[in-house]
């Protein structure tokens, strides 16, 4: 495995990548309503400057594209949250060498301390602050409830989470009731 952290990001002048990146993780409880729900502060109170490591198989600097490729169970940490994919490419600007893209495909499982959110791609847009995911996108928490769909959209700036379905199944969810009071 190769192991990088924050500083060879440094080094390649694509700092700015991860300090916005990281709050692409599934961190708080699923809509109630199954379609959209604000998220709680845990995820907008991550610490986004924490330096981060990228373990995989392979990574290669792109200089012509502006990418950085890392293929391979790569795994990337950043204090209690977790990317797994097959692959992470990240697409930064030519001018300002900050990120603008972040795209994972294949596998792709984002997961807290609780929660996980699993899908075969996700792409973070960094202007715009949203995190698409796709593929089917299952979300679980360790309750064992869980939520499916075939998006799910998070819009980081307003702590909008939406599910969405592409058929007439739309999104279902699998919810578990506390035992009764004794």
């Amino acid at each position: 495995m190769t192991r990088v952290s924050l500083l060879l990001w440094l080094l390649l002048g694509c700092g700015g990548l991860w300090g916005a990146a990281a709050p692409v993780a599934a961190q708080d409880a699923p809509p109630a309503s199954g379609e959209a729900a604000a998220v709680p502060d845990s995820l907008r109170n991550h610490d986004t400057s924490q330096p981060i490591d990228i373990e995989a198989r392979s990574a290669e600097i792109r200089q012509r594209e502006n990418q950085v490729v890392f293929e391979g169970a790569v795994r990337a940490v950043q204090g209690v949250l977790q990317l797994d994919a097959d692959r992470l490419i990240a697409l930064f600007s030519a001018d300002t060498d900050q990120a603008e893209r972040v795209e994972a495909r294949g596998n792709v499982v984002i997961r807290s301390a609780r929660r996980a959110a699993r899908g075969a791609w996700a792409i973070y847009d960094v202007a715009a602050r949203r995190v698409t995911m796709g593929g089917p996108v299952t979300f679980s928490q360790e309750t064992g409830d869980r939520l499916t769909a075939d998006r799910l959209v998070v819009d980081l700036e307003t702590g909008l989470w939406q599910f969405e379905g592409a058929d007439a199944a739309g999104v279902s969810g699998e919810f578990a009731v506390p035992d009764a009071p004794q």
